[in-house]
Parts: C-alpha cells; structure tokens; sequence
C-alpha cells in the first residue's frame, strides 16, 4: 500500500485559515473589492440588453464586470470614505 507523503506543518495566519476553511465546493459567499471605473459600455443583442464596465483595483488589475450578472450589487464608495484613502 503506498504511504501518504509527509509534508511539513507551517502555521496558518487566522486570514488565510479563514479562507481555507470557505474554499469548499458549495459555500456561499460574498466577494468585495473597490476599485475605480475606468470605462463602461451599453451592449444589446436581440432582445437581450445589459451594461459593462471595467473597473481597475489599487494594484492596477483590471477586471471586466458584467451588470447582469445574478446577485451583483455596484455601489458608489461614500464621500467620505473616498476621502480618507
């Protein structure tokens, strides 16, 4: 029988053991991130219509964000906020 290779134990930060514990097929979850819209569009296709948006994070990644997509919510970031980053 083959014997499971042993891997040495590293400790878990609490945030990365957080994030483990989640990473299971089936857990619902709620992804946040802000970023800044740097272009959008208007699309239609028969009788289907929507909008785009690429939206650039802090570090520079750009992500392509459809509006339609089920359970996404696009907020404005408050004054406020936007003010202390």
């Amino acid at each position: 029988m083959h014997t499971p290779k042993r891997r040495p134990m590293h400790a878990l930060s609490d945030e990365e053991a957080r994030l483990r514990a989640l990473a299971r097929k089936g857990t619902k979850v709620r992804v946040t991130f802000e970023g800044e819209i740097t272009d959008a569009w208007q699309w239609s296709g028969g009788a289907l219509r929507g909008l785009g948006f690429i939206v650039t994070s802090p570090d520079g990644r750009t992500h392509t964000v459809r509006a339609e997509q089920p359970g996404l919510r696009i907020e404005a970031v408050p004054a406020d906020e936007e003010d202390a980053s």
